[in-house]
């Protein structure tokens, strides 16, 4: 699906994780008007993210909203949410978290290490729940972290839609958009 010097998006390593297929046939559909793909979910995500796009959550200096990112060892790129830079905390916001996934936590990792290849200093990772204003802390990734996120990214460059296997996980497949185009 994506060739060695491709970049991935750091948003859809939480994608991926959930389904590859889904991720996959997000990237088939994205040409298309959105509201022929995105569940309610999503535009309610997207919706709340809203104020970071537009770079208007604060008008303090202290936080840099929306920038972009680049991790050239790791071949990824994104936006980061906010960064603080008073107290270099990295803030991932989403619409609402009930608990935390492997493909949330890897997003902010990539994220961190974007930052510290591009030279911030970043000493804290918090993803936040907009609904119930609460904070999952994250611990900065160690070694054993870093490997998982690298296997992730060495899965997502070398994976092979028409040899994955769908309903492998029906309790994720009944929540997927693409859910009636695997059955």
């Amino acid at each position: 699906m994506l060739g060695d010097n491709d970049f991935i998006p750091i948003s859809k390593i939480n994608d991926f994780l959930f389904c590859p297929y889904s991720l996959y046939l997000h990237m088939v559909y994205e040409g298309y008007d959105a509201t022929t793909y995105q569940s309610e979910v999503q535009v309610a995500g997207k919706l709340a993210h809203k104020s970071i796009d537009n770079k208007v959550y604060s008008s303090a200096k202290r936080y840099l909203q929306s920038l972009s990112v680049i991790g050239l060892r790791l071949g990824i790129s994104g936006k980061i949410d906010i960064l603080d830079q008073y107290t270099m905390t990295l803030i991932e916001r989403k619409n609402r978290v009930s608990q935390l996934y492997d493909g949330q936590v890897y997003q902010v990792y990539a994220q961190y290490y974007c930052l510290l290849e591009m030279g911030y200093n970043v000493r804290s990772l918090i993803i936040h729940s907009l609904q119930d204003n609460k904070n999952y802390r994250l611990s900065l990734p160690g070694k054993v972290e870093a490997k998982k996120l690298e296997n992730t990214l060495k899965m997502m460059r070398n994976f092979q839609p028409q040899s994955f296997i769908t309903g492998t996980n029906m309790a994720k497949c009944r929540h997927c958009i693409y859910y009636p185009l695997c059955v």
